[in-house]
């Protein structure tokens, strides 16, 4: 680890950073459907996540800058449930211009119907929904530090597995989540695209 990695706080999200998170999902993760929305609506998305007793964002502060985040919830399907309960009206108005697209409204609708698979697939209903880090702060193990803070607070909250999709032509992801303990579970198609399912076993791994 360089010297500049020992600079780095990992720390929960506040309600501040929800501008920041969504600048560094909509530039560091390029693919699917959720980037395409605009850092408007990854804010509003990600300040209703933070109000969600299923989830939590770690991020990760360096120079007083948030320059990687990682999201995980317990049970996913609950989190959507929540952030509709609580802001449906505010996700309609940001949608509106867009709501004529038929491959829109598709999307949309395949993005809520996802937690559904869990049964089918025997997925586990706890999932690191995403994590991203700064370009320029690649290279310093903060992608690694972020999720072995999400997995210490999974098994805190006493969850016995946890999965995480990663688009399969990603070859960098496809190499990490392993390395951190994360096995191949199966593929899916989500929004016409391929995505590997992994899964991590916490009784089966040990935090390095």
């Amino acid at each position: 680890m360089t010297a500049e990695a020992t600079d780095i706080h990992i720390r929960e999200m506040q309600p501040s950073d929800a501008s920041s998170i969504a600048g560094l999902h909509e530039t560091e993760i390029d693919f699917g459907f959720i980037s395409t929305l605009g850092v408007r609506f990854l804010t509003h998305l990600y300040s209703a996540m933070l109000q969600s007793d299923e989830t939590v964002i770690f991020t990760a502060e360096a120079k007083g800058l948030v320059v990687g985040f990682c999201a995980i919830s317990k049970n996913v399907g609950k989190m959507y449930k929540t952030i509709i309960r609580k802001k449906w009206w505010v996700f309609c108005i940001l949608l509106l211009p867009k709501l004529f697209s038929i491959k829109v409204i598709a999307h949309c609708y395949e993005t809520l119907r996802y937690p559904d698979r869990e049964d089918t697939l025997d997925l586990p209903e706890a999932e690191l929904i995403s994590i991203a880090v700064s370009k320029k702060w690649a290279g310093q193990g903060i992608g690694k530090l972020l999720t072995n803070q999400a997995i210490s607070r999974l098994r805190d909250w006493g969850v016995p597995r946890v999965r995480v999709a990663v688009l399969d032509s990603t070859i960098t992801a496809n190499k990490f989540y392993p390395k951190v303990g994360f096995k191949f579970h199966s593929q899916i198609t989500n929004h016409g695209r391929l995505l590997n399912i992994y899964i991590l076993d916490m009784e089966q791994t040990d935090i390095g």
